[in-house]
Parts: structure tokens; C-alpha cells; sequence
């Protein structure tokens, strides 16, 4: 019995010896199929992007007026203290009525003042409020002393909520330096949610009142961080350094909250963003994805766009689908008919050829284009038009606070202006001596004529996205 079991011991050590030869004969193979495999798979893949479709912007609606609020500019060079005190005291002696409370903008930029009207005694002289003592404002405007508007407000639509990530600050996401070859761009709208950008922005110069004054500023809560918190301002950005990378333009944004988080502006804080873009006085463009509809009685804003002579301010045209030339449709400030003003309409790919039809620069014409039909036109109004919807790809926090992939799509003339923005960059670029008209004239010049457009803008001009050098349109003035 012990024999046979000194035996099936043997045997087993046989097999056991059998198999572990086996396996080291085809080790190495399997050791081969693996590292094939790793090799095929590379690196893991990061997640795809999310997916995001905002829409359409929504038209701007009218605006909404302030019953006992105006807006007044002084309009000579006359210094805070005694001699507006007096100026005041004058007004409402001469109009009677009593300013309740002034306040002006932030950063010592004390010209613009928003005035609260208590008009109790106007009321008893059996006359209007503000109308009224806005309309005797406006009649002696030509003493030179003041003018005065409405205040008012107006709306952008909610798009998303960005949260913000307190471990990043803006002074990180400052550029190295303005420079004289780099093109400075001002962007009035919720902000930029600065985190997930690398350093591009502005330094900012900081006006005597302004400290700390990283770069821009926040009009909405009076303080120096222009964080988003609405998301309108960052898709707008968003589309405009894709614009400029394209062509490898070396750029500075200047983010300047004038809306607040539900995405509404008032009139005072967007003059005070202007006001703040006058006093640098080395900002090249301005990017104005906002507007109002009807209110056109409006003498500031346009006054101190007159002023910056030495800034191009670029304004979306608005998505009513509506001419803007008519009266009861006028839409601002893309209506302001000023030389260092550019506004931009909206175009689509037309349904039969998908767009796909290249732009023959040899005509200069681009026959696969036509106005998007929820963009406002004007051919006395509107000067340009370029592409409506824009797909960007960005990061951005999600409501846990981890960092997200998104590829949004966006539509409206919101983002019809920054790219026209990306073109004028170019131009400037390439000839720094340009001046705003010039520069408006050269953007118009590099663009396609478009014959779908049916003579609805002022020269029926697209820029797609090729530039077109030689086209007739750099014929015309």
C-alpha cells in the first residue's frame, strides 16, 4: 500500500512538473499579447466634452425705465465740489424739484452721476416727474453745462451659473503687458469667469480711486473682481480669443461687469464702463453684445462714444428679426449713428447647399449665406454681418465644483461681435496707425459682399471665415 502511494506521488510531481513547463513555454506570449494590447490602447482617453445647447438668445425687449432716477454727464470740465454743488442747487431751483440722493461712478470718475429725483414739489405744480424734468434738461443743453437721460434697465437672457473656484485669483490670469503690439479689447457684459483661461487679461492702469485695480472692474457690486456669475460674458469671450487665436493675434481682454447675475444692466453702471474704458485711454475695441429696443432718446452714451475717439466700439444689431431703420424698432446702441461705432447682424448657411459653397474671393461675393431671420437688419443701421451660431469648446465647474469639458453651442448677434472683432484685430494689428473710422472702413473692406442678404445691411458685407483680401467690397467706401 505504501508502494502505491509513493507512486500516485510520483505521478503527481510528474504532472505538476508538466504543467509548470506549460506555462513557462508560453509565459513570454502572454506577456507579448498584453503588452500588444497596452500599446494599442495608449494612454486613457479623457472624457468627452458635455454636450451643451443654449439656444438662441432672446430678443432685448424695451427698456425699462427708472420713475424717479436720471443720468447727467457734465459736460465741461467743471471740478467735484463747489462748482457742481452749485450747478445742482441752480437746476433744481430752476426746474423745482429736489435730488434725494447723487451718486457717481467708481474710480473717482465723478463726471456721470445718477441722480434719485424726489418730485413731490413738481407734483404739486400739477406737472410731470422726470419727463419733465429730463425734457427741460435737454432744452438747454446747448448752455453747455450738463446733459441728462433716462435711467433705465435692460435684460440679457440666463444662460448658466458658474461657481467659482476661491483658489484662483485674478491677478494670476493677468498677460505679461498691454504693449504697443498687442490689441487691448474691452468687454461691457456679466463678467468672465477668469478661472479656466490662461493669463490674457488687461493690467489695468489704475484710476486714482481704484485700489487694488487688478484688471477691469465690477460696476454691478463696486469691487475689483469682474467674476462671472451669470455666463453670458464668458461664452462672448470664449468666442472672441477663438476668433483672435485663428489668427495668432496677440490680445488683452478687459472684463467690466455692468450685469448682474440674472443678467440685467442698468444704463449708469454700462456709461460708468465706458467712462472707465475713456479714462485708460489705450483700450482698441470695445465689445457691446447688449441692447434695447425703442428708447432712443439717449445722449450720453452716444456723446462719450463720440468722445473715445481713439476706441472702436463693435455693437450687436439684436435678434428681433426686425428692420431697425423703422420707426418703434430701433434698437441701441447698435442704432448710434457714430464713426467709431461698428454694428453686427447675424447670417446663417443657406438650407440648399448646407453652406458648404466656399467664398469666391476671385468675385469677392458669398452666395452660400443669408441673414439669419431672427437677426435685426437696417440698411441705414446695421453695418455688417457675420456667422450667428457658434459652437466653442471651454471648462468650466459644475454644481459639485469639479472641472467639466463643454462644448456649447450658442446663437444670436451676442456672438456675431466678438468675431467681428477677431477680423478688426487683424487689421489693426497689421497696421497699428489705424484709427477707429479707418479701422471700421478695413474691417467692412476684408469681408465678402453677400447677395442673400438683400440689400438689408449698409453694404451687405459678411466675414466668414476666410479673409478676403481682394474682394470689390474693399472698392466701396
Amino acid at each position: 500500500m505504501i508502494n502505491n502511494l509513493i507512486n500516485r506521488l510520483k505521478e503527481l510531481w510528474f504532472q505538476l512538473s508538466t504543467i509548470q513547463k506549460a506555462i513557462a513555454a508560453i509565459a513570454p506570449l502572454v506577456l507579448l499579447i498584453i503588452l500588444i494590447s497596452i500599446i494599442r490602447s495608449g494612454p486613457e482617453k479623457p472624457p468627452k466634452p458635455q454636450k451643451v445647447d443654449y439656444g438662441v438668445e432672446s430678443a432685448a425687449g424695451a427698456a425699462i425705465l427708472s420713475p424717479n432716477q436720471i443720468v447727467v454727464r457734465y459736460k465741461t470740465e467743471k471740478k467735484p465740489g463747489p462748482a457742481r454743488d452749485t450747478l445742482r442747487a441752480r437746476v433744481q431751483s430752476q426746474y423745482n424739484f429736489d435730488i434725494a440722493e447723487v451718486k457717481t461712478c467708481n474710480c473717482n470718475l465723478t463726471d456721470i452721476e445718477l441722480w434719485t429725483i424726489d418730485t413731490t414739489g413738481y407734483a404739486q405744480q400739477g406737472k410731470g416727474g422726470v419727463e419733465d424734468i429730463l425734457k427741460s434738461i435737454k432744452n438747454n443743453e446747448e448752455e453747455g453745462d450738463m446733459e441728462g437721460d433716462h435711467q433705465f434697465y435692460f435684460n440679457m437672457q440666463t444662460i448658466a451659473k458658474p461657481c467659482k473656484n476661491e483658489g484662483i485669483g485674478l491677478q494670476a490670469k493677468v498677460g505679461p503687458g498691454n504693449g504697443d503690439r498687442i490689441i487691448n479689447v474691452a468687454i461691457i457684459d456679466t463678467g468672465l469667469d477668469y478661472q479656466y483661461f490662461s493669463p490674457i487679461l488687461y493690467n489695468s492702469k489704475s484710476p486714482s480711486a481704484c485700489e487694488p485695480n487688478i484688471s477691469g472692474w465690477d460696476f454691478v457690486n463696486n469691487d475689483n473682481d469682474p467674476m462671472d456669475d451669470h455666463y453670458h460674458g464668458t461664452l462672448v469671450t470664449k468666442v472672441l480669443i477663438s476668433s483672435f487665436d485663428s489668427t495668432n493675434i496677440p490680445y488683452r481682454i478687459l472684463p467690466l461687469k455692468a450685469f448682474d447675475e440674472n443678467g440685467r444692466g442698468s444704463y449708469f453702471d454700462v456709461m460708468c464702463a465706458i467712462r472707465y474704458i475713456h479714462e485708460l485711454g489705450d483700450i482698441d475695441i470695445v465689445n457691446m453684445s447688449f441692447g434695447w429696443d425703442e428708447l432712443d432718446d439717449i445722449d450720453i452714451m452716444k456723446s462719450l462714444i463720440d468722445d473715445t475717439k481713439q476706441t472702436l466700439f463693435v455693437a450687436s444689431a439684436g435678434n428681433n428679426g426686425t428692420n431697425t431703420d423703422l420707426p418703434g424698432n430701433e434698437h441701441y446702441p447698435s442704432g448710434f449713428d457714430s464713426n467709431n461705432l461698428l454694428s453686427v447682424a447675424g447670417f446663417v448657411p443657406m438650407e440648399d447647399d448646407g453652406g458648404n459653397a466656399a467664398p469666391t474671393a476671385a468675385t469677392g461675393t458669398n452666395n452660400s449665406i443669408m441673414l439669419d431671420p431672427r437677426s435685426n437688419y437696417g440698411p441705414a443701421s446695421i453695418d455688417i454681418a457675420a456667422p450667428f451660431i457658434h459652437t466653442v469648446n471651454l471648462e468650466r465647474c459644475d454644481e459639485d465644483g469639479q472641472t467639466v469639458q463643454v462644448e456649447a453651442k450658442v446663437g444670436g448677434t451676442s456672438y456675431s461681435v466678438p468675431y467681428v472683432i477677431g477680423r478688426a484685430g487683424y487689421h489693426l494689428w497689421n497696421d497699428a496707425n489705424k484709427n477707429p473710422t479707418t479701422l471700421k472702413l478695413e474691417t467692412n473692406r476684408g469681408g465678402f459682399v453677400a447677395p442673400n442678404f438683400g440689400n438689408k445691411l449698409r453694404r451687405d458685407i459678411a466675414i466668414s471665415n476666410r479673409l478676403n483680401l481682394v474682394s470689390p467690397a474693399s472698392q466701396s467706401n
